[in-house]
């Protein structure tokens, strides 16, 4: 999960990058000026309370962390507003090559086939050709669906787990979606659900819950990313001033 969340920060600096170079490497810029300015006061903060302290190597290892965490933090600040984009990315080249996987495809038919069969209540007749599914009863129609849409679901959290947690998709989730879309699909007159429809349906899903929870998600994200930083700015600088004040008990 973290992998993917990594993944999805990286595409979002490489569409920051793409569609606003300037802006991309004017906020690098700035990173840059607060990473050097944490490094200046990790090193002379001591001063407020022991002047004679100096600043050895270890310690300037411990300025050289806080400061790269500053770089890394304010730039990922900034790179949150690309990230409702890039998920967007992921959601669509997911789709696309999901359809384009008969393995996967063939799979799935296979096991709704065998589900329905199982299901004992399709008129033999119908069971003549291999490459074709029964449904004339509602039964059979919610557990092709059902099984279409909830192994698609399957695909999507195996791929991206992260974004698929954060927004909120799961088997549950996908049964439902699958049951309220079967009514509509099939109430035209269609025979078979489509593996496409299935794929649709939780990419639309998921696209939809992107736009509704973007706000909420940069907010808590950003929220994050802040105590992030204060933490790990606290650890250096509570190094540094441990050594300071231990510097004028020796001294006296």
């Amino acid at each position: 999960m973290i992998k993917d969340g990594l993944n999805l920060l990286k595409e979002a600096f490489f569409l920051f990058l793409y569609q606003r170079p300037l802006y991309f490497w004017l906020t690098l810029l700035f990173s840059f000026f607060l990473a050097g300015f944490c490094w200046w006061l990790a090193s002379h903060y001591t001063q407020l309370w022991n002047r004679t302290f100096k600043v050895k190597l270890v310690h300037h290892l411990f300025c050289g962390i806080a400061s790269l965490m500053t770089f890394i933090f304010v730039s990922t600040f900034f790179c949150l507003g690309f990230t409702k984009t890039a998920g967007r990315d992921q959601i669509n080249r997911w789709g696309y090559e999901l359809v384009q996987n008969g393995e996967w495809e063939n799979r799935t038919f296979e096991q709704a086939r065998r589900a329905v069969w199982d299901l004992g209540i399709e008129p033999a007749y119908e069971w003549t050709s291999p490459h074709f599914i029964p449904t004339t009863t509602y039964q059979s129609r919610l557990t092709v669906a059902t099984i279409y849409v909830t192994n698609a679901t399957k695909n999507f959290l195996s791929i991206h787990p992260f974004l698929g947690k954060i927004l909120d998709l799961n088997i549950t989730k996908a049964e439902t979606l699958a049951k309220k879309d079967m009514d509509a699909y099939f109430a035209i007159g269609r025979t078979t659900y489509d593996d496409r429809r299935a794929i649709g349906l939780i990419s639309s899903y998921l696209i939809w819950s992107l736009d509704q929870q973007t706000p909420r998600l940069s907010f808590l994200f950003r929220v994050l990313l802040v105590v992030l930083f204060l933490f790990t700015q606290s650890i250096p600088f509570t190094l540094i001033g441990i050594a300071a004040y231990k510097d004028i008990k020796i001294q006296t």
